[in-house]
């Protein structure tokens, strides 16, 4: 017996040492425990917060969870061939930009979440974040 049922669910399950896994499976319409080959589970950041100068540039690593696929600490996503259509978008582009390949550049002061998403709607967020790099020179009394 197929049934079709909504849902949402979300949450956070920590891995290794400062590694986490965000779980969200989308609202849809039609919804059933059969899944495909390619239907990804969830995706795991390398890092939940990331720090850049202006100017500077990372590259995020993910993990991308398969059904029937466990989580390995060294197989990181190919993300130059992106073979599950990742798509990467920034949250405050005055202050990150990220490419097509997860690589975060630092514009401007301040904070951007970081989103990858894929095609059947699973989502993650990293935490990214341009600090005011003004330099102050100590000034001695004549």
């Amino acid at each position: 017996m197929n049934k079709s049922r909504k849902y949402r669910k979300s949450r956070i399950i920590a891995l290794l040492s400062g590694m986490f896994l965000l779980i969200t499976t989308p609202l849809l319409s039609s919804c059933t425990d059969e899944t495909e080959e390619n239907d990804v589970l969830s995706i795991l950041f390398e890092k939940s917060s990331v720090g850049i100068s202006v100017s500077g540039t990372e590259q995020l690593r993910i993990k991308v969870i398969l059904p029937g696929k466990g989580v390995s600490p060294t197989d990181w996503y190919d993300q130059t061939a992106n073979p599950l259509g990742l798509v990467w978008s920034s949250g405050n582009e005055n202050a990150v930009r990220v490419d097509t390949q997860g690589v975060i550049t630092g514009i401007g002061t301040g904070n951007a979440p970081i989103t990858v998403t894929v095609p059947n709607g699973v989502y993650a967020r990293a935490s990214v974040s341009v600090p005011n790099e003004a330099i102050f020179e100590r000034v001695k009394p004549p």
